[in-house]
């Protein structure tokens, strides 16, 4: 995947900052005894977390790569192919890093209005139960729209 420099800089920055943060970011790894901090495996792998599982997370890396990684070593990286997957991990760092809003996903003529949300990105089901609807993803990551009527986006 080809990127600009500058953008690829930009992301370097945010990642960078998030390593250097002196907060600790505790997660949890497969014992559940142990947790660590992100920040440090972030700086290991030189990646920006963004959306969290229980035992590995998403990122992407100064080259647009989204990737998942487990959080205990050794790191397991896996580079993610699924564009449903791509897209919210997309949107939710345009989201949530303003100098990053240039990452946001852009439909294309074959996208289709999610039909788990109805194109707002909040799950149907869920929608009345403000912390549920919070923390419980639509089909689409939120972006409310998948990127084909492909049967491998219609269900997570």
């Amino acid at each position: 995947m080809k990127i600009s420099r500058e953008l690829s800089d930009k992301i370097q920055k945010v990642i960078d900052e998030f390593v250097a943060d002196s907060e600790l970011f505790l997660v949890g790894t497969d014992n559940s005894e142990e947790k660590v901090d992100l920040r440090k495996i972030a700086g290991e792998i030189n990646t920006l977390p963004i959306a969290f599982d229980w035992f590995e997370c998403w990122g992407i890396t100064p080259s647009k790569e989204i990737i998942l990684f487990k959080y205990e070593k050794p790191y397991l990286i896996k580079t993610e192919t699924n564009q449903k997957i791509i897209n919210m991990v997309l949107s939710d760092t345009a989201k949530k890093y303003s100098e990053l809003k240039e990452l946001m996903p852009i439909r294309n003529p074959e996208s289709i209005i999610c039909p788990g949300c109805d194109g707002t990105g909040i799950n149907k089901e869920f929608a009345h139960i403000e912390v549920l609807a919070k923390s419980i993803r639509c089909n689409c990551g939120g972006v409310g729209w998948l990127p084909s009527a492909d049967q491998k986006y219609l269900y997570f």
